[in-house]
């Protein structure tokens, strides 16, 4: 159906469905096009469109011709698809990361396991009475708490944990079955922890 263009603009102004109806039939597929080759995909190429054709429900703007018209629909349009892409790529880097995090947190944990399992086997290398001093360390329990717990005197405690440090670090220091990084974990898991 042809609409003079000054019929058509005049309509638009007045907020007419007829004017709405025939823009979106006479421009819908060669926006849907437009679309497409930005967002390479004719799903979100006509949902876009759709947008744009909503979005112009809104407009209060007068269109001087119908050049000015289609130039605001295509740009429109243009800059609906450029936010869609820069939402689309920030989503992509934030999946990215996210994975990224999870191995690194996967690997993390799995070398903290690792290491707390070879620092707990190590603990048996040492008497009753300073493995139990060193495994209540390791829980966090202060001297105070442990010397409390134990029946002991803190200076006692302190004794146990400095002979039991420097047992645990000979160990593990003459296993050659673990990488040094390894080794260096456990000593710094030993000492920050105790």
């Amino acid at each position: 159906m042809y609409m003079d263009e000054k019929e058509l603009l005049k309509m638009l102004s007045s907020n007419r469905n007829e004017a709405y109806e025939h823009l979106y039939n006479e421009y819908y597929t060669p926006l849907v096009l437009f679309a497409d080759h930005y967002v390479s995909n004719q799903d979100v190429a006509r949902d876009l469109v759709q947008e744009v054709f909503i979005a112009l429900l809104d407009v209060k703007t007068k269109f001087e011709n119908l050049l000015h018209l289609k130039s605001y629909l295509y740009n429109s349009l243009r800059n609906k698809c450029l936010n869609h892409l820069r939402h689309e790529k920030i989503k992509q880097e934030f999946l990215q990361e996210e994975l990224y995090l999870s191995d690194e947190f996967f690997e993390q944990k799995t070398i903290e396991e690792d290491v707390y399992s070879l620092l707990l086997s190590a603990l048996d290398n040492l008497s009753p009475q300073s493995k139990e001093v060193m495994l209540l360390s390791l829980e966090g329990l202060s001297n105070a708490d442990i010397a409390e717990r134990l029946q002991l005197s803190v200076e006692t405690v302190k004794s146990y944990k400095k002979s039991s440090k420097k047992k645990l670090t000979e160990h593990l220091l003459s296993r050659k079955d673990y990488p040094a990084f390894m080794l260096f974990m456990m000593l710094l898991e030993l000492y920050h922890s105790i």
